[in-house]
């Protein structure tokens, strides 16, 4: 071989390594606030990276979404993934994000993980590795349970339609699908759960944010007058949001029982 060859033969495989991204999995630890493992675990997963973009940052999704559910009590495996994506600098090598932590006994769906820790008081806490997440019973706040509704709905309609949209020659795995359909029929039950709780129960007067000139602080109580005046019950926010959701999802979800 001679050197002008061996010089392009190294080039070709930098430009394959620069490629190829391996990522090795990753076991997410999942308990209560006290910090005892729970079970019946769902995650929602994919891999994204960074394009390159002179002008702002963008992303790029290098694998459609997963899901994984805990095989043990608190413990959730996610499973390791090879991508192929365009070399250095025009595309980085993906990362994992985890779109949806939810567990259906805590009506806690509220967390996720990207690139970096992240909390919300009252709801959950990670840990600055991300190798944990601590959830909180939900069951005894409406505002932060219908924040879960809302997420497992837009979570649930992404997967549908990623598995509707998919062309033959990437279909989507039998298993993801399965899981897709039991997280639909769990939405369901949120919603009925929901319903069957808060239905007839009047929505408190929220906070007025801080820092408002007395013009703002005025129109921001004519906005809350007009809704809570709309809709002063939490079954009329859940039945505007989620009732055609749950109708559709109830199709779905029954195809898994």
């Amino acid at each position: 071989m001679t050197r002008r060859s061996l010089s392009v033969a190294i080039a070709f495989a930098l430009l394959a390594l620069s490629s190829v991204s391996i990522n090795r999995g990753r076991t997410l630890q999942v308990a209560d606030i006290g910090g005892t493992p729970v079970e019946g675990v769902f995650v929602v997963y994919h891999h994204e990276g960074y394009r390159l973009n002179p002008a702002h940052s963008t992303t790029y999704e290098a694998s459609r979404h997963s899901i994984a559910k805990s095989r043990s009590v608190g413990r959730v495996e996610i499973a390791p993934s090879v991508h192929a994506h365009w070399p250095f600098p025009i595309e980085t090598h993906p990362g994992l994000r985890v779109d949806l932590v939810y567990v259906p006994a805590f009506h806690n769906g509220l967390a996720t993980i990207g690139d970096r820790a992240m909390s919300q008081p009252g709801a959950f806490d990670v840990k600055d590795d991300l190798s944990s997440v601590r959830l909180v019973d939900l069951s005894d706040n409406p505002a932060l349970w219908e924040g879960t509704l809302r997420n497992l709905s837009s979570i649930v309609a992404q997967l549908i339609g990623e598995q509707l949209g998919s062309p033959p020659s990437r279909r989507v795995r039998p298993e993801t699908m399965a899981s897709t359909h039991v997280l639909a029929g769990y939405f369901v039950k949120e919603y009925q759960a929901f319903l069957g709780r808060y239905r007839n129960v009047t929505r408190p007067r929220p906070q007025m944010p801080a820092g408002l000139t007395e013009e703002e602080r005025r129109a921001w109580n004519q906005m809350v007058n007009r809704d809570l005046a709309r809709e002063p019950l939490w079954g009329d926010v859940a039945q505007r949001l989620f009732a055609r959701d749950a109708e559709r999802f109830t199709m779905i979800g029954s195809d898994s029982n």
